[in-house]
């Protein structure tokens, strides 16, 4: 509840559209990620087969095609792109009514231990200005971008059942196959409409906050 009111006050410059963008597609995504992991990339690399009994041969093919797994450039993305608003709450508790705030709460834990009464409140966080949380915006909007692009160096917009491979040890051009290939796509599409979707709900609340329409 503490957190809940601390975020309640870095987002009061929020409009509509930026409080549905955490709770929804945020926790959509957390749990379309976690599902993804757990079952369908789930012991990938040792249903990753190649046509050759070439000891690393396989294994060398699985990590040329793979810097990161799905799953985790997805988890890493919405570490990085909820980081703004992380941070934006750590700077309101960093300032002189949050941290007053934090002082008393920690004195009224101290007391409780001790066998005094005393009534609890919940951690609150000092409000911020207009700017910081624009800013904020930005850098979550530019992250997203970010990610987007970096699709074409990282992971594939699409998963093919046959892979083509020549590289030491293996001793020629081998075919290698990839597990799920089309249940693996299927999250792929979700996942990227869902990074659109999110991008556009990030630009939207930029141009309702700097038209000044957005209400706080």
């Amino acid at each position: 509840m503490s957190l809940l009111a601390q975020l309640n006050l870095v987002l009061k410059y929020s409009t509509p559209v930026g409080r549905a963008w955490l709770p929804i597609l945020f926790i959509i995504r957390v749990l379309m990620a976690f599902i993804a992991e757990t079952s369908v990339w789930k012991d990938e690399e040792s249903l990753f087969v190649c046509n050759t009994q070439q000891p690393g041969c396989a294994t060398l093919c699985y990590g040329h095609l793979h810097r990161f797994t799905h799953p985790q450039y997805w988890f890493l993305q919405l570490i990085l792109v909820t980081a703004p608003t992380l941070l934006l709450m750590a700077y309101s508790l960093t300032r002189p009514e949050g941290s007053k705030a934090a002082c008393d709460d920690w004195i009224a834990m101290e007391s409780s231990q001790e066998g005094k009464s005393f009534s609890t409140k919940p951690l609150i966080a000092s409000s911020i200005s207009k700017k910081y949380y624009i800013l904020s915006l930005l850098f979550k909007l530019i992250l997203e971008i970010a990610f987007l692009v970096g699709y074409w160096y990282f992971v594939d917009f699409h998963v093919s059942e046959q892979y083509s491979c020549k590289n030491y040890p293996c001793p020629h051009k081998v075919e290698c196959f990839y597990p799920d290939a089309f249940k693996k796509n299927v999250f792929i599409i979700i996942m990227l409409s869902l990074t659109g979707v999110s991008i556009l709900l990030l630009m939207l609340e930029l141009i309702l906050l700097l038209t000044k329409k957005g209400c706080k």
